[in-house]
Order: structure tokens, then C-alpha cells, then sequence
């Protein structure tokens, strides 16, 4: 009877806390967002499924669920914040509204702990009768090179009409860059890496040959799709390998072949493509090193293989060395029979990555990124401090580095282009230690503006609502790197005509349509990662985190990125997650220590 009496009461407490409106223009404390009917149809469907969350005995399960829970809401509510008035102002104005956004926090960690716990049981359920079925193999999908290639020409047959109908490709303003640089007209420069400028040589050059740069985008284009649908199809070749379910093979290329983001990034001219196929060859690569070692240690051609992966991934994007070098100390800790060999190998990545970054970069008189891509986080909190602030002591010392007049029109929250545009770098170089004092002091002084800055030029990373433009449709013709004109024609020429595909397209774009709308949202899918990542805790699996590593490392670079919501700058974490859930799908006797 107490038992029923206290599921009662958070019932009837998690229903009213779920109704507050959070508005700061709202100041009362019980502002019933939606009384209707619908709340008693809530009230029911929650004491029922807290009855089947306290059927539950495991204890670890629980306390997993309610950390993760209590995570997400803290998310989602500051992430409200946010999103609505860029500031915590809808939290911390006043202690109405403190105590307002703690009620609807406790209301979502109690709907997420319901959520995440009946989601683990049915995960653990799962699990055990995946173990005792016997699966009838189907004979062409299966891992063998005739299942690969017909995998790959199925994959490439889908994404044909995207490539018809936007014919000869997707060009914004960084790819027309490149394409200058790749044909000579321009110098050559690492901010767009040089290896993904050298493949866009090979169409460019082919056009340039044949007298059509048309030809030659899409010439770019449809090696790109031949890369990506072979790096996909590889992807479901080791789950074949790795005798997972065809269940979870057929959805892995549903969502290869048929996910539209997938099709119109095949054909982009983007380094974020070919790096975050990359990415999931590296991810595969280590799955297989830490749950089948001996057999990835006997063929030397596998780590030569992963050498080459790991330095086209750290070629084609800055961010890439980070991801590789922060991965390979955990691989050393688990595979302890071949840290040698991982050693090893982790020396000529590096040493690779360092002659090309050196000796290849001077040699052919290449300049490196700049260094104020890396520094968006504290100029952008410099900026916060000047826009907001009256009579700043530390003016002077801001100045020198941002010399800029008016920081209120200048500064924008969610994208640091317009402030970074102004760094003086050649200032920073000379004086790097003041600069880091400097940052120091802003953010111990400023301790509000500080953080508020870092939220707004990131929570499209973690907050599942944020919305950001994902994918262009468009042949970029204006001027390029500040003033540089496109000398060449490259021009839209549909192959074929019709509506449909234009109308899968634009669902890309629909960010208000429920369930839907998820599957392009960025903060969701980081929210899916972090709770594949506590199932794996809570079954004590902890060596098969390591996976996650290169993907969570990567997704740290991006909230220290310009702008606060880039889809193209975490693609790697949504076609990685078929492999990343594929793990907790291996058989235990398959894990070899």
C-alpha cells in the first residue's frame, strides 16, 4: 500500500510538473501550460508505467537510468533557455523561475528515468533471444565479395536519382574554394585539407580536359558516391562477419540507402563526406581490435589497413589527430597482448601526419589552418563581455586582439565568423601568454557571460531541439575567400525532371514534424550515443566504450567550433551509429581477452 500510495503521489507530481509553463514572461509559480483531459490520459499512462519500472530488482539498472535520466532533463531544460532567449535568463532571473525550471527538470527526469529503464529491460530481453535463435543466412547478404558489391551498386542505385536531379553536384562557398585552389587559380592552403582538394583535382582536371567543368563536378561526384557506398556496404559486410541478426543488417541499409542526408551528402563537394566514411571504417577497425584481437593481430595487412584509414581521417579534417592519438592510449590499456604492435603503429601514424604536415606542407610552400579557427570559444566570450557590458577595465587588453568599434552590431551568440573575422593574429602570436591570462581572467570575472557564451555557440550539439540548416541543394557563384571571383561555369542541369525527389529533399528542412524531425537533429542523436553509452556501463562493458572514444572526441571539437549547430561538422556520429549499436549486439563468447 505504500508502495501504490508513492507511485500515486509522483504521478500526480510528475503531471503537474510536466504542465508549468517555463516562461520567464509567466511569474506565476503554478502556470498550468495545458489543462485538459489529456493530463488525466497522462496521469494513467505514467502510474502504469511506474508500476512496471518498480517490477524491476536490478539496482544498477536504476541508479544507471537515473543518472542518464537526470542528465538528459538537465539538457533539455537548459538547452530551453537557451534556444528561447540565448542567455539562462529563463532559469536564473528570478527564484520564481529557478524554482519553476527545478519542478519541470524533475518532471522530464522522471519521464526519461521511466523511458531508460523500460528501454534497458527490453534491450536485456532482447539480448537473450538473440542469443538462442538460430538465423537462416541469406545468401547474398551475407560476408562474402558478391554480397559487398551488390550491397554497394544497391546503395549507389538510390542515391542515382539525387545525382540526376541535382546534376552535377552540391557546391557552397568552401567547395568553389577549393575547386580554385585544385585548378591553380587560387594558392593552396590546409584550411580545406589539400588531400580532399587533391581528389577534387582529379574531376576538375578531367573537365578542364573535355572542356566541361560540368563533367568534371560530376565526375567528383560520382567517385565520392562510389566511396561512400563501399564504406557502407563494408560496414554491413562486418556485421554479416560478425553474425549479427539480418534484422539489424536490412535496417543498417535501409538507413544507408535510403536516410536523404546520406544521398545529397554523396554527391556535396565537402571534406566532411569522405571523412566521416572514414570515421566508420576507423570505428569498425576498433571494434574488431578490442572483441576479436588475435585475428586482427595474425594478418599484418589489417594494420596496415588501419593505418591508412587512420591517416586519411586525420588528412581529410584538422580535427582528425585528435580523434586518432586520444583513441589509441585506451586500445593500449585493453589489448595489453599487442600493445607493442599498437604502439608501433601509433609511431608512424604520427610520424606520417608530422612529414606531411612539415616537410610535404613547406615543400610545396602550403599554408596551415589558421589559428583563430581554434579559438572561437574565448573570443567569443571576449565579444559576450564587450556586448553586454558597461565599462569594461579590461577594454584595452581586448582590443589588441579584437580590435573592434562596435561589438553589439559585430557579435552574433551562435556563430563566431563575424568576431574571429577580426582577430589580430599577428598580435596573438607575439603575445600568446597575455592572451591566455587575459581568457583567464575574462572567465573568473565574468562567470555568467562566460558560460552563457560557450552554451550559445554550442547547445545545438546536445539540445534536440535546435534547428540549423543541414544540407545545400545549390552551385555556389558568388565571390570566395573575400574577394576572389569564380572564373569557371558550373551550373545547375537536371538530368531528369519530377517532384519526388526534391519532395523527400525538403523533409530534410521539416523540423516541426514530430518523430520525424528527430532524425535530423543533432542533439538527438547525441543523446542516442550517451545512452549507448550507459547501457554498455550499466552491463559493465566497458573496453567496448572505447569505440565511442573517436566519435565523443570528435563531438568535444565540435562544440569548441564557429558556429553553434553544423550537421556537416558531426555527420560521423549518425552513420556511425549503426556500428556503435551493432556492438552491444555481439555475442559474449565472440569477446576474446
Amino acid at each position: 500500500m505504500k508502495k501504490k500510495l508513492f507511485i500515486i503521489g509522483l504521478t500526480i507530481l510528475t503531471t503537474i510538473c510536466m504542465s508549468i509553463n517555463i516562461d520567464q514572461t509567466v511569474e506565476k509559480i503554478f502556470a498550468i501550460e495545458n489543462a485538459s483531459v489529456f493530463n488525466v490520459v497522462f496521469a494513467i499512462l505514467m502510474y502504469y508505467l511506474l508500476q512496471q519500472c518498480d517490477k524491476q530488482q536490478d539496482k544498477r539498472l536504476k541508479i544507471c537510468a537515473g543518472i542518464l535520466a537526470c542528465l538528459l532533463a538537465a539538457m533539455e531544460i537548459i538547452g530551453y533557455s537557451i534556444n528561447t532567449y540565448l542567455d539562462l535568463s529563463g532559469i536564473i532571473n528570478s527564484p520564481i523561475a529557478l524554482l519553476k525550471n527545478t519542478m519541470k527538470w524533475f518532471g522530464y527526469s522522471t519521464i526519461f528515468y521511466i523511458c531508460i529503464v523500460l528501454l534497458f529491460s527490453y534491450c536485456n530481453q532482447w539480448l537473450e533471444r538473440i542469443k538462442q535463435r538460430n538465423e537462416k543466412e541469406i545468401s547474398f547478404f551475407t560476408n562474402n565479395k558478391r554480397s559487398f558489391f551488390i550491397v554497394m551498386v544497391i546503395i549507389i542505385l538510390a542515391w542515382l536519382p539525387y545525382l540526376l536531379k541535382y546534376f552535377p553536384g552540391n557546391a557552397t562557398s568552401d567547395s568553389m574554394s577549393q575547386v580554385l585552389q585544385a585548378l591553380g587559380i587560387t594558392k593552396l592552403n590546409n584550411h580545406h585539407p589539400v588531400i580532399h582538394t587533391a581528389v577534387i583535382w582529379i574531376g576538375m582536371t578531367i573537365g578542364k580536359a573535355i572542356g566541361n567543368y560540368n563533367l568534371g563536378m560530376a565526375v567528383y561526384s560520382v567517385i565520392q558516391m562510389c566511396i561512400m557506398a563501399a564504406i557502407f556496404s563494408f560496414a554491413i559486410y562486418y556485421m554479416a562477419k560478425r553474425q549479427l541478426p539480418i534484422i539489424v543488417r536490412i535496417l543498417s541499409l535501409i538507413f544507408f540507402a535510403c536516410y536523404p542526408v546520406n544521398s545529397l551528402y554523396s554527391i556535396t563537394m565537402w571534406k566532411d563526406v569522405i571523412f566521416s566514411g572514414l570515421v566508420v571504417v576507423f570505428v569498425i577497425g576498433i571494434v574488431e581490435i578490442i572483441t576479436n584481437q588475435n585475428t586482427f593481430f595474425k594478418r599484418k595487412i589489417n594494420s596496415i589497413l588501419f593505418i591508412i584509414t587512420c591517416i586519411g581521417m586525420i588528412l581529410f579534417r584538422n580535427n582528425g589527430i585528435y580523434m586518432a592519438i586520444l583513441t589509441m592510449p585506451f586500445l593500449c590499456i585493453i589489448v595489453k597482448r599487442y600493445r607493442k604492435q599498437l604502439l608501433i603503429t601509433c609511431f608512424i601514424i604520427l610520424a606520417i601526419y608530422s612529414v606531411f604536415k612539415g616537410p610535404v606542407f613547406s615543400m610545396f610552400d602550403i599554408k596551415g589552418a589558421s589559428i583563430r579557427e581554434a579559438l572561437s570559444i574565448p573570443l567569443q566570450q571576449f565579444a559576450r563581455v564587450m556586448a553586454t557590458k558597461e565599462n569594461v577595465p579590461e577594454k584595452e587588453e581586448i582590443y589588441c586582439f579584437l580590435p573592434i568599434d562596435d561589438y553589439k552590431q559585430l557579435y552574433s551568440p551562435i556563430l563566431s565568423d563575424p568576431i574571429k573575422a577580426e582577430f589580430n593574429e599577428n598580435y596573438f602570436k607575439e603575445h600568446k601568454f597575455e592572451f591566455i591570462k587575459l581568457w583567464v581572467k575574462i572567465v573568473f570575472k565574468y562567470p555568467r557571460e562566460a558560460v552563457e557564451s560557450f552554451l550559445c555557440n554550442s547547445y545545438g550539439y546536445w539540445y534536440p531541439e535546435a534547428k540549423n540548416w543541414i544540407v545545400s541543394t545549390e552551385i555556389y557563384q558568388g565571390k570566395v575567400d573575400g574577394d576572389t571571383e569564380v572564373p569557371i561555369s558550373i551550373y545547375r542541369e537536371p538530368l531528369i525532371k519530377g517532384n519526388v525527389v526534391s519532395s523527400i529533399s525538403s523533409l530534410i528542412e521539416k523540423r516541426n514534424v514530430p518523430i520525424l524531425s528527430m532524425g535530423f537533429s543533432i542533439g538527438f542523436a547525441f543523446w542516442i550515443t550517451i545512452t549507448l553509452c550507459m547501457y554498455l556501463i550499466y552491463k559493465k562493458r566497458y573496453k567496448e566504450l572505447v569505440p565511442y572514444i573517436p566519435i565523443l572526441v570528435l563531438w568535444l571539437t565540435c562544440i569548441a567550433s564557429p558556429v553553434y549547430c553544423e550537421y556537416r561538422y558531426i555527420y560521423s556520429m549518425f552513420i556511425t551509429l549503426p556500428v556503435l549499436t551493432s556492438i552491444i549486439l555481439i555475442k559474449d563468447e565472440k569477446l576474446e581477452e
